[in-house]
């Protein structure tokens, strides 16, 4: 069981840092790192350039589902068969895979708690599988950049009948720095404009946003 680390970033080389040194310090067994870089601060793509792991950088932002998309074929062919996506803004706490690897053996998605009651996932970090990958697919990349990708790929999981399970674990999120930074602006256009997107694909389904 190989593990594929996958994280999008925008700048955050702060927060980044904090990040990685949580996957160095807490991980087991074997896995690897892939970050996409989305943001244009030639700060963070010398840091990132330094580094020992695999990086994609983006010419443009082209959005979380794209960065995600991206990492996690990156990681399939380097022979990972489980996926990790984690916001460049959290905080693991120890022994985090090896808790959430145990419930794999019952499910093919793991997250932790959310405040969002009506998605299976939490944008800010998740774990797949692959077989969860091959029947599900891939995220959708129309929401672009943020918004919706995660509460869509909740839906069609539901809709696979394949099993989630919580972790136990408390990760700690500082907020909302992924992608679409602090731009409150642009960030309300792309709800927005993503939330039209979200309900022409399901003009049936009837929830609280």
């Amino acid at each position: 069981m190989k593990l594929g680390i996958i994280i999008p970033t925008y700048d955050s080389l702060d927060t980044l840092k904090v990040l990685i040194e949580n996957i160095y310090s807490y991980t087991d067994g074997e896995y690897e790192i892939f970050v996409i870089e989305d943001g244009q601060k030639e700060k963070t793509r010398k840091w990132l350039r330094e580094q020992d792991f695999r990086t994609i950088f983006h010419e443009k932002n082209e959005g979380v589902a794209k960065s995600w998309n991206d990492g996690i074929r990156m990681a399939m062919a380097n022979d990972c068969t489980h996926f990790a996506v984690l916001n460049d803004d959290i905080e693991l706490p120890m022994n985090w895979w090896s808790k959430c690897r145990d419930l794999f053996s019952n499910a093919h998605l793991v997250t932790v708690k959310s405040d969002i009651q009506h998605t299976v996932i939490s944008g800010w970090f998740f774990i797949l599988d692959i077989k969860c990958i091959n029947k599900v697919g891939y995220f959708d990349e129309q929401f672009s950049p943020c918004f919706f990708e995660d509460v869509d790929y909740g839906i069609r999981f539901h809709n696979s009948r394949l099993k989630s399970a919580i972790a136990d674990i408390d990760v700690f999120h500082h907020g909302g720095m992924t992608t679409y930074g602090t731009l409150k602006k642009e960030s309300k256009i792309s709800f927005d404009n993503n939330l039209i997107k979200f309900r022409k694909k399901y003009p049936n389904l009837r929830m609280q946003l």
